[in-house]
């Protein structure tokens, strides 16, 4: 057999009388094992009766019958003077659930929080995602301190002990919960269209409380200022008689003679009654209008009223029923009682307490104030604390003996040896432990002298990694290569991706999809024996504007659908190194203004690069009508999405080579450029597994603010120079540094706008237009005299002639894009300090 759970006391106290049930857990089974009903000698609202003294007399009475020794008790207070409020929280974590309901006591509850006693409880099943709360519905419960101290006073007095304490309508919700709908307390929310509630009439002496739920979510409920008292003052007022003679014959109606004047003489209380009722009933409906009421249950010893049941009943049009029993009690000794029987529509709230005392109730909150608990919890933890205080002296002692017994023994000659003998190891071992350290300190400063002979091996392959991003991030004629993100986030693009724009897009009018383009280019760059040839019929099947028949496929002309191609072509690549990134963003956005669509990510348009690095810009042109929206929604989304992605590895080439192409080296840098095993890889952290990742840390999440910087569309013709590309931007954009690192103007740091800083890209100072001044024997005079790209043509118009097919009025977008690019350089923090190297001769510092 289990073990006996605790008994419960719930007790109720009434107007009219004291009601106790004392309940057990035996075996599963909700079983009653005593009770009590004591009835004041008067109603406790009477002018003439003393509340107080006669609840003492009451509480004296009951404890002189029954023994609370080692039982919990659970007591009631009326819920007219209490607060109950349902709200929904909004979504939070939901160790964050207890600040939130706080602050929604200090809204919900109309007085200074410490004047009340509050609670709360979860209503139903909250919806949890990622240790987030969602749809959480919680009850609040409040009621003023001082009432509460004055009904735990009544018990202080006699020497009883409340443990919990509870509105009446609640411990109703309890009752129907576990009796009549037979739910536990964890009582799962009705998920049905229409949820069955159950609705508990009590009525009292002064004052009925109707309570509705469904032993989940809905907990419903709402006094009535009408009560038992209410039909006695009837009677005396009709018939004449005092207060007491008509509760008398009130209660013995059945027996009475006059029970027709009876019923005459209360049918206006009852009407009135009735209507409060009514328009309880007629808000509920109203405000829960996915709950269907099932039924009404009559509580209070009013119901014995003879034709108060049918008359609700009719008025109503409810099924109304009178409480016969317990449904789910047992107990044959307290059941069979005739007191017990008499007065059972006096017991649900009773009941209901002492089941919450059991853990079985729906509603689980409790109005006893904090420091009452508090000071409990310490008082049970005394005995504990007296038990580890006498554990911990008998502990120190033992300690204390043992010292004296080691001291004892450390004193002997055996000990006084091995503690010498000891301390010439120990002095031995630190001379040894000496030159140790001395040996590791040379070796240190050995091995830093060698990492600061061969600084920056480890970073020799950061530009070819720059380089291969680049060449990875351009999107390719075969549908390649295009970005897989949102192409924009602003306007009527918002929401798309680019291959569904430029890939997959239908033909519309003289627009065809990029397929179709690519389609035409593959065709137009077959090779074909003899040269050029015309195109047949059935290539001309599906072909876009422009692709006339009988045109030369010459090497110099446009394929056909050009314009809808998705084909980009890169004319330079050059750099900068910055030391002033954000004065450099500044000029920037100077150029494109507030347009944020130019920049991507778009929030780095007002968020200034900070600190050094690297200004990297690509110059080129795209024959594809859509221009720089184009350029903006594929290529430029590529470069800072890859970036933060980290696409960029430097993957071998497994393609065989191209006949009479030279074949990569082996030995040195491996099949297709890629290191070969052992060689230095560009590995900042010393954490890289191979080339790959090694390689990947250069360009992973160092590239940022990628801004299409400039772009010029031509239409009507292509002839001509390039506008926009044919020089560089970074000569008026990046501040100038010297060769060797410095700032310009210091000892030994002559200026030389463009050349990079330590741990970069060395170069030459550019020319006019852009373009390196030739070297060699036939080197051009001294200064900025090299052929610049201004005075380049495209294929298709070289030397002024030849058209593009279709008349030569394909629209050429140039654009310059430019991105900061922070390059791992750590071998800098290794490089020996000193006077900067001389110049290489013939060099312009040299110079």
């Amino acid at each position: 057999m289990a073990k006996q759970q605790p008994g419960v006391w719930g007790i109720d106290l009434g107007q009219c009388a004291l009601k106790a049930l004392r309940i057990q857990d035996l075996d599963g089974e909700v079983v009653a094992t005593a009770f009590d009903y004591v009835e004041y000698p008067k109603i406790l609202s009477q002018p003439d009766a003393d509340p107080d003294q006669l609840i003492r007399e009451a509480l004296n009475t009951f404890l002189s019958r029954n023994s609370l020794r080692g039982d919990t008790v659970a007591i009631s207070v009326p819920g007219q003077s209490g607060l109950a409020r349902f709200v929904k929280l909004p979504p939070v974590e939901e160790k964050k659930i207890a600040d939130i309901v706080k602050f929604e006591a200090k809204q919900q509850i109309p007085f200074n929080l410490d004047e009340v006693v509050w609670d709360y409880q979860k209503i139903g099943a909250s919806n949890v995602v990622d240790g987030f709360a969602l749809e959480t519905e919680i009850g609040l419960f409040a009621m003023k301190r001082d009432l509460v101290n004055r009904y735990l006073q009544h018990f202080k007095e006699v020497g009883v002990e409340v443990h919990l304490i509870q509105m009446a309508p609640l411990a109703l919700c309890n009752y129907i919960s576990y009796d009549l709908l037979e739910r536990g307390p964890e009582a799962a929310a009705d998920e049905s269209e229409k949820k069955g509630c159950v609705v508990a009439l009590d009525i009292g002496a002064d004052s009925s409380n109707l309570v509705i739920t469904d032993a989940g979510r809905i907990i419903w409920q709402r006094p009535i200022p009408l009560g038992g008292n209410h039909f006695t003052r009837a009677l005396t007022k009709d018939l004449k008689l005092t207060f007491a003679k008509a509760e008398h014959l009130k209660r013995n109606a059945t027996k009475s003679p006059e029970l027709r004047k009876i019923l005459s003489a209360l049918k206006p209380v009852l009407n009135d009654f009735v209507g409060e009722v009514q328009r309880s009933l007629g808000y509920f409906a109203n405000t829960h209008r996915d709950a269907q009421i099932e039924y009404m249950v009559g509580l209070g010893n009013a119901f014995r009223l003879p034709g108060l049941q049918r008359f609700l009943a009719e008025k109503l049009q409810l099924d109304v029923r009178k409480l016969a029993k317990l449904e789910r009690l047992g107990g044959e000794t307290v059941l069979s009682s005739p007191v017990y029987t008499e007065n059972i529509l006096s017991f649900a709230a009773a009941y209901g307490l002492a089941l919450q005392g059991l853990k079985h109730g729906r509603v689980g909150t409790n109005l006893l104030p904090g420091e009452i608990r508090m000071e409990r919890l310490v008082r049970g933890k005394k005995p504990w604390a007296v038990a580890a205080a006498g554990v911990l002296l008998l502990a120190l002692a033992g300690v204390a003996l043992g010292a004296f017994l080691d001291g004892r023994a450390y004193t002997s000659a055996a000990v006084q040896k091995a503690v010498k003998d000891a301390k010439e190891a120990k002095t031995r071992a630190d001379a040894q432990n000496a030159k140790v350290a001395a040996a590791k300190a040379k070796a240190s400063k050995e091995e830093k002298d060698y990492r600061a002979i061969i600084a920056g091996q480890g970073e020799r392959l950061n530009w070819a990694a720059l380089y291969k991003f680049i060449s990875d991030c351009i999107p390719q004629p075969d549908g390649s290569n295009l970005p897989t993100v949102e192409v924009s986030a602003l306007g009527k693009h918002k929401g798309k991706k680019a291959r569904e724009m430029y890939w997959d897009n239908p033909s519309k009018g003289e627009r065809i999809s990029g397929k179709m383009a690519f389609k035409w280019y593959e065709e137009f760059n077959k090779p074909k024996a003899g040269g050029g040839k015309k195109l047949t019929p059935e290539e001309k099947k599906g072909a876009p504007p422009g692709a006339k028949e009988g045109a030369e496929k010459d090497d110099d002309a446009l394929p056909p659908g050009i314009d809808d191609l998705i084909q980009f072509r890169i004319t330079a690549i050059d750099g900068r190194f910055c030391d002033d990134l954000k004065g450099f963003w500044e000029q920037v956005r100077l150029k494109i203004g507030t347009e944020s669509e130019y920049v991507r990510p778009m929030d780095q348009h007002g968020k200034p690069p900070e600190g050094k690095g690297w200004v990297i810009e690509l110059r080129g042109y795209t024959f594809h009508l859509d221009g720089d929206q184009f350029v903006r929604h594929t290529l430029l989304n590529n470069i800072a999405e890859r970036a933060k992605a980290g696409e960029v590895a430097l993957a071998p080439s497994t393609a065989p080579p191209a006949k009479g192409a030279p074949v990569a080296p082996t030995s040195k840098s491996g099949v297709g450029g890629a290191p070969a095993p052992g060689a230095p890889l560009p590995d900042p952290d010393g954490t890289a597994k191979n080339a790959d990742e090694a390689i990947k840390k250069a360009i992973l999440k160092r590239v940022s603010h990628v801004v299409l910087y400039n772009h010029k569309s031509r239409s009507a013709e292509v002839r001509g120079p390039f506008e926009i590309i044919g020089a560089t931007t970074l000569d008026t954009l990046v501040r100038p540094v010297g060769a060797s690192g410095g700032e310009p103007g210091k000892k030994g740091v002559p200026p030389q706008p463009g050349n990079p800083a330590p741990g970069g890209m060395v170069g030459r100072p550019p020319t006019s237009g852009g373009y390196p001044a030739p070297v060699g024997k036939d080197k051009a005079p001294e200064g900025p005299t090299g052929p610049g790209r201004d005075t380049w043509h495209t294929l298709n118009t070289r030397n002024g002639a030849g058209t593009a097919p279709g008349g030569g009025t394909h629209v050429r977008t140039e654009f310059i894009i430019l991105f900061v690019w922070r390059e791992p350089t750590p071998s800098d923090a290794l490089r020996q300090s000193g006077p900067p190297a001389p110049a290489a001769p013939g060099s312009p510092a040299a110079k």
